[in-house]
């Protein structure tokens, strides 16, 4: 009887064309989760921005409020200059153009009149009076709160229930015109912020 001999078996490579495609399957996982790392961490980055921006934007509302309170004696009868319009724009302006912003005034970032603050913001104001005509203020032409002839404000106090009536009036003398404060705030990677607050002065 003849013994038998075992030839080597061939290869065909399948094993090698697995590892092959697991390792491409691995490194598309791979990719993909940093990206989805990576697009994470700029969503945090830019909430941040967004909250630096806003903080920033009180700074801009207190200058423009220090500066209706400066000119409060004269502001009803001051032509539209710089940062201030006396008439609501008609229609109104787009606060996301540049164009919007062409007299605004910049507020400093420090004593050293830096016009950008530690973490890259520009802050920036307008103010509008709430008027469609400019000059005296009329309830015509004005939105303005009410007195009645007591002297007493028709508003309620916050917290107090305004449709039953029975609340504490707000004591003034004067009516007040109101004047819209927009800031807008440019901060890094492009990033822009507009802010509007509504201010209310007595009339002078």
């Amino acid at each position: 009887m003849k013994p038998v001999t075992l030839l080597p078996r061939h290869q065909h490579g399948l094993v090698l064309f697995i590892a092959l495609v697991v390792m491409v399957v691995m490194s598309l996982a791979g990719v993909a989760l940093m990206k989805t790392v990576d697009n994470g961490n700029q969503v945090v980055g830019n909430f941040a921005f967004r909250q630096a921006a806003v903080s920033a934007a009180d700074r801009g509302v207190e200058r423009a409020f220090q500066w209706l309170v400066t000119n409060s004696t004269s502001i009803n009868t001051m032509s539209s200059t710089g940062a201030y319009l006396n008439t609501r724009p008609d229609p109104d302006r787009n606060w996301f153009a540049d164009s919007a912003w062409s007299t605004a005034t910049v507020v400093p970032a420090n004593s050293q009149s830096a016009q950008t603050d530690s973490l890259g913001n520009k802050v920036s104001y307008m103010i509008v009076r709430q008027c469609t005509l400019p000059g005296t203020p009329s309830r015509q032409t004005c939105m303005m709160n009410t007195v009645d002839p007591a002297g007493s404000a028709s508003q309620c106090r916050d917290g107090e229930d305004c449709r039953s009536g029975s609340f504490t009036p707000e004591v003034t003398t004067k009516p007040l015109v109101y004047y819209a404060v927009y800031v807008r705030v440019q901060g890094p990677r492009n990033t822009v912020s507009v802010v509007q607050s509504l201010v209310g002065l007595p009339i002078s």
